[in-house]
């Protein structure tokens, strides 16, 4: 009995001191996801510049985060095209390296996306947080 009146008063103070959630499993707060992300446009693929993931690129940013896509190489046309919802603003096809296309994400969500001429075969995701 006395363990459990000890074991109830650390909870309590634990609460007092806010340190109920991480007594409880709980890490804490969780890190800000990035305010931005690079993904380069090849021959035939997308790729996450910050961690390597192609075809599906992968790339988590924050809400008001931005990604921008730069076309790495000038042969062939190749293009960021929404798919499904939510949805962004598709980019124009383009071939000259250098290109880019950069959105801004306001809302939450898992935002798929391929080249329109390339389909599934170039795709990636953005993971906005």
């Amino acid at each position: 009995m006395i363990a459990l009146l000890r074991a109830r008063r650390s909870f309590a103070v634990a609460l007092s001191w806010g340190l109920a959630g991480s007594a409880c499993g709980d890490a804490g707060p969780r890190e800000l996801a990035p305010a931005t992300a690079a993904v380069s446009v090849g021959n035939n693929f997308f790729r996450s510049d910050r961690n390597g993931t192609e075809n599906t690129a992968v790339d988590t940013v924050r809400v008001g985060g931005t990604v921008t896509w730069t076309w790495i190489q000038g042969n062939g046309l190749h293009s960021v095209e929404s798919l499904g919802s939510p949805s962004f603003t598709s980019s124009d096809e383009q071939s000259a390296q250098g290109s880019h296309h950069e959105v801004t994400f306001t809302e939450h969500g898992s935002y798929e996306y391929i080249c329109s001429i390339h389909g599934e075969a170039m795709s990636g995701r953005v993971v906005v947080e």
